[in-house]
């Protein structure tokens, strides 16, 4: 009969979920056990330089997310982190602290955003966030800044496709060239020509 049809068809649903989901969480332990990540420092003198030049003051949320981050990053376990929030919430400041973890242990890293709108407004993001730091080179689709005790300048750079074509190669060649520390941009961070080596 009709009820009987519809439980069973609402447990087949359950079933399938069910298996699905045990299977992806058999997935993501395997990945987390067979994979190393390397494992970052945690440099307390650059995020409270980073820190001293904000004009505001980390929320207890965000400063709880970011010690999770940062937690996780000097793991040697690779990190599988959500960070979630409404619009104005902090989540850049709290990205951007952990990019400038990854930077300050000398590797790149990256923001990657779904649309190029989003990518060009985390740019402008950062370069407001980094107001006050000295930026020693500025140019349309990158810049750099001082952080003591950084000894020397973090690049930032931005990477979309509606560049033109002569604007991605240079971003490019600063990428694999490891003159940009960071890099923020769209799904063009994943096409052919794009050499992240660190």
């Amino acid at each position: 009969n009709e009820d009987t049809k519809e439980k069973s068809r609402r447990r087949l649903a359950f079933d399938e979920l069910f298996i699905m989901q045990l299977h992806l969480l058999t997935m993501r332990n395997n990945w987390r056990t067979n994979t190393e990540a390397i494992e970052l420092t945690t440099n307390n003198e650059v995020l409270s330089s980073f820190f001293s030049g904000l004009p505001f003051s980390l929320t207890d949320a965000q400063t709880r997310s970011l010690g999770e981050i940062l937690e996780d990053i000097t793991s040697n376990q690779p990190m599988s982190r959500l960070l979630q929030g409404d619009v104005g919430s902090g989540k850049t400041v709290v990205a951007l602290a952990a990019l400038i973890c990854a930077a300050s242990n000398g590797f790149q890293s990256v923001l990657m955003a779904p649309t190029e709108i989003l990518a060009e407004q985390h740019y402008r993001t950062i370069y407001d966030i980094l107001g006050n730091a000295p930026k020693p080179s500025e140019e349309k689709h990158w810049f750099s800044f001082y952080l003591d005790p950084v000894p020397r300048p973090l690049s930032v750079g931005l990477l979309v496709g509606s560049q033109n074509k002569k604007e991605k190669q240079s971003v490019q060649e600063l990428i694999s060239q490891t003159s940009l520390d960071i890099v923020i941009g769209t799904h063009a961070l994943l096409q052919p020509g794009v050499e992240i080596p660190k």
